[in-house]
């Protein structure tokens, strides 16, 4: 699961649920490693209620070299797509703003987002509409 100790720098990255049953729902990523699934937060970062995505359908890493954040698939009989292309099980890509991640039902789209904040002030405080539900998240 991820660390809440590191918080990923400025950009801000945000996964928005555009298809499926959790439509609306948005959330901030914030830790180094980030678990999305069906099923409770206890057992998955960012979990979703679609029946047919896997308890943990795959995982958001943070990549320091790059700064980016890499996503890796997990082994599903139902497939993870990304941009519309069938990811293979473990095969490790570079996420880009814009990218739409489809599982079961549901389609994600990642998105970048500068926020500006100034020296010694909390994320939170800069943006009051986020309410945290989890370490490493909040949700719109």
């Amino acid at each position: 699961m991820a660390n809440p100790g590191f918080h990923v720098p400025h950009p801000q990255y945000l996964l928005r649920v555009l298809q499926g049953p959790d439509t609306g729902r948005t959330f901030r990523l914030r830790n180094t490693r980030i678990a999305v699934g069906r099923g409770r937060a206890d057992r998955v970062d960012l979990p979703l209620s679609d029946v047919y995505v896997a308890p943990r359908q795959f995982d958001l890493i943070w990549n320091e070299d790059r700064s980016a954040y890499d996503l890796l698939v997990h082994p599903h009989p139902n497939p993870t797509t990304l941009n519309g292309r069938e990811i293979r099980d473990t095969e490790m890509i570079v996420l880009r703003p814009g990218d739409e991640i489809g599982i079961g039902d549901t389609v994600l789209v990642f998105e970048g987002e500068e926020v500006t904040c100034h020296e010694g002030a909390h994320q939170e405080s800069a943006l009051p509409h986020y309410q945290p539900i989890r370490d490493g998240l909040s949700e719109h």
